[in-house]
């Protein structure tokens, strides 16, 4: 009987024995388990790209008479240069400065030069001492390296025309992107080449941002599709950021000679 128990005792030892060493192999397979991939979470603020957005005010006085000819929106891609669309200027006389409203605060800007086949235009800040204190936070946006992805979220920010226009700050609005490349005939039956997104821009967000959820800066809001009505399409079009870079920078080397 005494013999019938040690060996029991045994077994059980045994037993024990395995669980043990099982669990130390499991703990050491555990300590080398490596992730497919590491998800980083963005911890930008939204709030960031109100940093980066101007309103546009084209306004002619006439025998103390003013009218607004246009509302539109740009983005400051420095503190004295601003790329938005050409056809805001459309029925403006481009040899007269206009106001810009930064963050709430007044200033001037020149219109430099514009590329009406593919809409887009290039402003420069008037020189004014006083405007390096309302400027003296401003960085740059950063601007997307990659392919925009379909499916991906976004960010539209612009001004709304006809709407909150006393406290002349931006509307931000989210969404997809819905196409990345659409082809569109505009201007002259000529084909230009879109990042189609659902989120809603206001006809005042004409040269407006989009933006990633990284705060990336993808492209320039151009066109908004209405219908007959007026009713949105859930249709934004927008020109890819490096091709409106390309184009600025050949409509600022252009100038040069003018300026």
């Amino acid at each position: 009987m005494i013999q019938y128990l040690n060996k029991k005792k045994y077994i059980y030892l045994f037993i024990i024995f395995l669980c043990i060493l099982c669990g130390c192999k499991n703990l050491n397979l555990n300590k080398n388990l490596k992730p497919n991939r590491v998800v980083k979470h963005n911890h930008n603020n939204v709030s960031d790209l109100f940093n980066y957005i101007v309103k546009i005010n084209l306004n002619l006085s006439h025998k103390k008479i003013i009218k607004k000819v246009a509302t539109g929106s740009g983005i400051l891609v420095s503190e004295k240069y601003i790329i938005t669309c050409n056809h805001i200027f459309k029925n403006y006389n481009i040899k007269y400065s206009f106001d810009i409203i930064y963050q709430g605060q007044n200033m001037c800007a020149k219109y430099i030069g514009g590329d009406e086949d593919n809409d887009i235009a290039l402003l420069k800040i008037c020189d004014n001492p006083k405007y390096g204190q309302i400027l003296k936070n401003y960085k740059p946006p950063n601007i997307i390296k990659r392919h925009p992805i379909l499916g991906e979220k976004v960010y539209c920010i612009g001004f709304l025309k006809n709407i909150f226009q006393r406290d002349n700050f931006p509307s931000l609005t989210g969404g997809i992107i819905s196409f990345v490349n659409r082809k569109i005939e505009v201007n002259n039956n000529q084909q230009q080449t879109f990042i189609q997104v659902d989120a809603y821009a206001n006809q005042g967000s004409s040269g407006g941002g989009l933006f990633s959820s990284s705060m990336e800066l993808i492209g320039i809001i151009s066109l908004v599709l209405q219908k007959k009505n007026g009713q949105w399409e859930g249709v934004t079009l927008v020109i890819p950021i490096q091709k409106a870079y390309s184009i600025a920078k050949k409509i600022l080397k252009k100038s040069k000679a003018i300026l």
